[in-house]
């Protein structure tokens, strides 16, 4: 991938390979995330990973290379980073970043055993609702865990029949997971109950603002109001 940038008036392409930025051997970065236009980053294939502060772009030693699918940021700026290496021997890998060092929190072959009080599983998807609770979605469902943590965390439920997408809510006691297959579930603070298909077929991605649920698919854009 190529990351552009939208001044208002045009697009700016920027080639990370001709930059110098990213070696032949790299992977295209495939996702983004930031907390503005002068601190962003962006992960994808080869586990590559890049920051921008606003002036220049910075490849940093990711110690993987599994294809990194989702970055969120906890409460005092600790980035982390989820990624599935299926090619080569499956492997699932999270890594934390802080001041701009990579650190490899767990990296394991998934097992196919239900544990309750460690992660199990491939990461699909992380997510930071504030604090310092990380959301993580396994393909055995969904489990809360401390930043701090070395595994360990507390399976909530949530089991899904496809990959996850995207984890969007506003807090620990309401947020919605969205699966590739158009499985969505909501989560009250207790139970994670199905929310009413959308008619898609592939989901990329979804993004919640207040009320509304927004939903990407391969070919058309759901769009969903809360109910109360």
């Amino acid at each position: 991938g190529i990351p552009k940038h939208w001044n208002g008036q045009d697009w700016t392409s920027y080639h990370l390979w001709d930059m110098g930025v990213l070696d032949p051997d790299d992977g295209s970065v495939k996702y983004c995330w930031g907390t503005s236009s002068s601190n962003m980053y962006f992960v994808g294939n080869a586990g590559s990973i890049v920051h921008y502060d606003g002036s220049d772009f910075v490849k940093l030693e990711s110690h993987t290379d599994a294809p990194l699918n989702s970055i969120t940021q906890m409460e005092d700026g600790t980035i982390f980073v989820s990624g599935i290496l299926a090619d080569g021997g499956f492997r699932t890998v999270l890594l934390k970043i802080q001041d701009n060092v990579v650190e490899k929190v767990l990296d394991y072959t998934p097992d196919f055993f239900t544990r309750l009080d460690s992660i199990s599983g491939a990461i699909d998807m992380i997510w930071s609702p504030g604090g310092s609770t990380l959301v993580l979605m396994t393909n055995l469902g969904i489990y809360w865990a401390d930043q701090d943590m070395h595994g360990e965390a507390a399976w909530r439920g949530g089991y899904a029949h496809s990959q996850g997408m995207a984890i969007v809510g506003t807090g620990l006691d309401d947020y919605f997971v969205v699966c590739k297959f158009n499985e969505i579930k909501h989560h009250d603070g207790w139970y994670h109950q199905p929310v009413e298909p959308n008619g898609l077929r592939w989901v990329k991605n979804a993004d919640l603002n207040g009320d509304i649920l927004a939903v990407v698919g391969l070919e058309k854009l759901a769009i969903g109001t809360r109910q109360y």
